[in-house]
């Protein structure tokens, strides 16, 4: 039996389901506030896991960030550029 590829993502406290893979800064945002405005602001993403208390920030054309179960974001409120 194959073990599901979905894992539980948390986006400011929100669970969600994900397939494991990586997850980057604007699939992020998009999850937090649907239909983002980037021309207009700036979104703040910091993620945390738990387990192995690594943290981090994902940036706009940065690099993605693993997914496992139970990964928690956090997207700051957005500020005008």
């Amino acid at each position: 039996m194959e073990k599901s590829k979905e894992v539980t993502i948390y986006v400011n406290i929100d669970p969600h389901p994900f397939n494991k893979g990586k997850i980057n800064y604007e699939e992020v945002v998009n999850i937090a506030f649907p239909n983002p405005d980037y021309e207009n602001y700036t979104y703040k993403v910091t993620y945390f896991i738990k387990n192995s208390n690594h943290e981090g920030t994902l940036e706009k054309g940065g690099h993605p960030v693993e997914v496992v179960d139970g990964i928690s974001f956090t997207v700051a409120n957005p500020k005008r550029s």
